[in-house]
């Protein structure tokens, strides 16, 4: 695993919302609030990989329970957030206004991406040849009963693996990892995982 926090410039970070600039301060934030939609919008790439970034070595907290909050300390010190909460919030697609790492908003979960009820999200091949950058990738139990969501961090890594954030598992920091292909594979638990992207990319 690897944890790609500590390159970043600063915890101090400027995310452009739709009227303007704005700037999130650790947990703390002043948002611009939006009108149109179900989700933020225009919320760029580089918003929702800034947003993501925050997020890598803190606590993962409480599968299938939609958290979505973090400190942005490196320390698991706090309720954390699973999968679909950590990404759906890297996405901002819990209303019209942007919520701060600190705020604790459920987001989206597994069942509502994968069976299309996201607004924000449309599916794609995930063999498409565009940038994968800040994408979703979503996997499915084949009997339903369960799923796992993260985002793709970047382009393919060496070797034919991706490049992946998620919030995997009780006891293991929201970090970064590089998959191979045959892990978005079906097999005799998992449907063949899908790949979104969000509506204004």
């Amino acid at each position: 695993m690897t944890n790609t926090k500590n390159h970043r410039p600063s915890a101090r970070r400027t995310l452009v919302g739709a009227v303007g600039t704005t700037t999130l301060l650790g947990s703390l934030g002043v948002f611009a609030s939006e009108e149109a939609n179900a989700y933020v919008t225009p919320w760029t790439r580089t918003d929702a990989y800034n947003m993501a970034q925050t997020g890598l070595g803190e606590s993962y907290g409480g599968g299938g329970s939609g958290n979505s909050v973090w400190n942005d300390n490196n320390i698991q010190d706090e309720v954390g957030a699973d999968c679909s909460g950590y990404a759906g919030k890297a996405w901002q697609i819990a209303g019209t206004t942007v919520v701060p790492i600190g705020t604790n908003t459920y987001q989206t979960d597994t069942a509502s991406i994968w069976n299309g009820n996201v607004s924000a999200a449309y599916n794609i091949s995930m063999t498409d040849s565009r940038t994968r950058r800040m994408d979703f990738w979503v996997k499915r139990k084949v009997d339903n009963s369960g799923g796992h969501m993260g985002l793709f961090s970047g382009h393919t890594a060496a070797a034919g693996k991706y490049k992946v954030w998620h919030a995997s598992q009780t006891g293991v920091p929201i970090s970064g990892e590089e998959k191979l292909f045959a892990y978005f594979a079906s097999d005799s638990t998992w449907q063949t995982a899908k790949r979104y992207k969000r509506v204004n990319w």
